[in-house]
């Protein structure tokens, strides 16, 4: 804020030279400063009240990467539980799973889809960035209820690219003639909402 001052990161350091030798405890040092020791009382701030909404003696039994999982849901997506928990309307109702549409779109998420791609298209249709605690099965609609993922077959002709209605979680899919029609209009509809 306009002005400087020194700060010994361990006692007398004002009076060492940083070295080849010591350069990594330095570095060290200053960024535990910098992230930690400089703004401390903030820290502390955020902490207490933090603390007020969730007890510590809740908190402290879970690691880092068990908070962000209960905070943010998991980045891993499992596919049979994806296609367990998954509806069929519109289309897909008499057939299900085993509509030929439907078995190319499941085709392609398992065999063509990386995980950067699966995760794009799990937020074009449900709007997360992640799946639910308990998996799929937690999905939620608009009305905080549970809310299945939906494939919603739809004639060609009424539209000839993938739909997303991400309050019911359902993807509209046109009833395409083949694989490669589906991968080339679904593909870029996932990238470009993406990118909105």
């Amino acid at each position: 804020m306009g002005s400087s001052k020194e700060v010994n990161l361990i006692p007398g350091g004002s009076n060492k030279v940083v070295t080849v030798e010591n350069r990594n405890q330095y570095l060290e040092l200053s960024f535990q400063y910098y992230v930690f020791g400089e703004v401390k009382d903030q820290m502390t701030e955020l902490l207490l009240g933090y603390y007020d909404v969730i007890p510590e003696c809740l908190v402290s039994v879970f690691n880092p990467q068990e908070i962000e999982l209960i905070m943010s849901g998991s980045q891993q997506i499992d596919l049979m539980d994806w296609k367990k928990n998954t509806e069929y309307t519109g289309e897909f109702q008499d057939l299900g799973e085993y509509h030929p549409v439907c078995c190319w779109f499941w085709d392609m998420v398992e065999n063509f889809f990386d995980h950067e791609t699966r995760m794009q298209l799990l937020e074009f249709v449900t709007g997360l960035s992640s799946v639910p605690i308990g998996g799929f099965s937690e999905l939620q609609g608009e009305d905080g209820q549970n809310q299945k993922f939906t494939l919603h077959g739809t004639p060609f002709e009424e539209c000839p690219f993938p739909k997303a209605d991400i309050m019911l979680n359902r993807i509209l899919l046109p009833l395409y003639e083949n694989s490669n029609l589906m991968y080339e209009t679904l593909v870029p509809s996932i990238k470009v909402r993406r990118k909105i």
